[in-house]
C-alpha cells in the first residue's frame, strides 16, 4: 500500500502536476489523521472496557464481603447485643424482687452473661482499602458509590469506635468495682453483695450506664448499619447485571 501511494506521488512529480500532487497530498494527510483517530478510539474503547471489567470485580468483590459480614458480623452482633440487653432488665426485675422467691445464683447468672464483653464486630475492609487506593470514581454510578463510601467509611466505623469505646469504659469503670466486691469463680452472691447492688449509688449508675449507653447505642448504631446495608447489597447486584449487560 505505502509503494501504491509513493508511485502515484512520484508520477504527479514527474508530470510537474503540481495541483494534482498537493491535492493528493491533503488527501493523504487526512487519511493518516483518520487513522490515528481511529486508532485513539480504539485504545478507548479498550481502555473503558478494561475499567468496566474491573469495576464489575470490585463491585462482586464488595456484594460478596458485605453479604459475609452482614449475615455472619452485624445480624450475629445485633442479636448477641440484644441478648445483654434483656438480660440486663431481667436482672433489674429480679435484684428489685429480692429475696422474695427469687434465687441468688440466677442473679449472679444473669450478672456473668450481660456484663460480658461486647461483641468484637470485625468487618472485612480490604476490598474497601483496596478500591480507595485505586480511585473509588473507578464505581461509575454516582449514588452507589456514595453509599459504599457512606457504609465504609462512616457507619462502621462508628461503630466499631462505639464497641471499642464500651470496652475500655468496663476494663476502667465496671470490672474494677465489680472485682473489687465479687468472687466469680464462687458461681454465687452473698446477701450482703446483692444488697450492695440494690443500694450502692456508684455500681447501680456503672451498670445503668454501661447498659443504656453502651449497649442499647451498640443495638441503634447497629441497626442503622444493618438498615443501610441490605439496600445497598440490592443496589450491588442490581449495578453488576446491568454492567454486564452492556
Amino acid at each position: 500500500m505505502i509503494k501504491f501511494f509513493r508511485k502515484i506521488r512520484q508520477k504527479f512529480l514527474s508530470e510537474n502536476k503540481l495541483s494534482k500532487y498537493l491535492l493528493y497530498a491533503f488527501g493523504e494527510i487526512v487519511l493518516v489523521v483518520i487513522g490515528i483517530l481511529i486508532a485513539l478510539q480504539v485504545n478507548k474503547m479498550s481502555d473503558q472496557d478494561t475499567l468496566l471489567k474491573k469495576e464489575i470485580v470490585y463491585l462482586k468483590e464488595i456484594e460478596k464481603s458485605l453479604s459475609f459480614d452482614l449475615e455472619n458480623e452485624i445480624i450475629g452482633a445485633i442479636d448477641y447485643t440484644n441478648k445483654q440487653n434483656k438480660m440486663y432488665n431481667l436482672y433489674k426485675s429480679l435484684v428489685s424482687k429480692y429475696p422474695d422467691s427469687i434465687s441468688k445464683d440466677s442473679i449472679y447468672t444473669l450478672i456473668k452473661k450481660w456484663v460480658g464483653p461486647p461483641w468484637q464486630l470485625e468487618i472485612n475492609m480490604v476490598v474497601f482499602d483496596n478500591l480507595n487506593s485505586l480511585g473509588i470514581d473507578l464505581i461509575s454510578n454516582h449514588e452507589l458509590r456514595n453509599e459504599i463510601s457512606q457504609v465504609y467509611g462512616n457507619l462502621i466505623p462508628r461503630a466499631v469506635h462505639h464497641n471499642k469505646a464500651h470496652e475500655n469504659w468496663n476494663f476502667q469503670n465496671l470490672y474494677p468495682i465489680l472485682n473489687d466486691n465479687f468472687i466469680y469463680y464462687e458461681n454465687t452472691l452473698t446477701n450482703d453483695q446483692i444488697v450492695y447492688l440494690k443500694t450502692d449509688i456508684l455500681t447501680i449508675n456503672q451498670l445503668h450506664i454501661h447498659a443504656n449507653h453502651f449497649v442499647s447505642g451498640y443495638i441503634w448504631r447497629l441497626n442503622v448499619l444493618k438498615e443501610k446495608v441490605e439496600p445497598l447489597l440490592g443496589n450491588l447486584r442490581k449495578e453488576i447485571d446491568h454492567l454486564e449487560s452492556l
